[in-house]
């Protein structure tokens, strides 16, 4: 499917940046950029809707794909979870995953509509939120480590 798909794309941009090129050569009778400028400095732009057509092909012929989506680190307002979702954000970046932070009042809750794709959490928040009747409050109080 992925195959097909930049199959597809490579060919209509390799078919507009084409056809871009002759519709630009039919309006100025050039293939050299000096004689394209000149041309089109003495025909005026604005009046050749046949170059304005092929220019603008040859831009989308030449068109890249778009990078990909950036990450929305969540946060709360707090000064702690902003310094860890920068600090998560900052270490997606480094390994090539855009990422913005997001600040939202409830990090968590945003992770199941979407809009945060990653969200800091400590541990002890986390297990008072899912878990209120835990005992546990600090590491010596888990599951002993095997």
């Amino acid at each position: 499917e992925g195959a097909i798909k930049y199959f597809l794309l490579g060919a209509f941009s390799t078919a507009f940046l084409l056809y871009g090129i002759a519709l630009v050569y039919g309006a100025t009778g050039a293939t050299n950029f000096v004689e394209i400028r000149a041309n089109i400095v003495r025909f005026s732009l604005e009046h050749n809707g046949l170059l304005l057509v092929g220019i603008a092909l040859i831009l989308v012929g030449c068109g890249a794909p778009a990078g990909p989506p950036s990450v929305a680190v969540g946060s709360t307002s707090a000064v702690e979870s902003k310094l860890v979702a920068h600090l998560y954000a900052a270490a997606l970046r480094f390994y090539g995953s855009p990422a913005h932070v997001q600040s939202v009042s409830d990090p968590v809750a945003e992770l199941d509509s979407g809009d945060v794709r990653v969200t800091p959490g400590f541990t002890g928040q986390l297990l008072a939120r899912f878990d209120p009747d835990a005992n546990a409050r600090a590491d010596r109080d888990g599951p002993a480590p095997s």
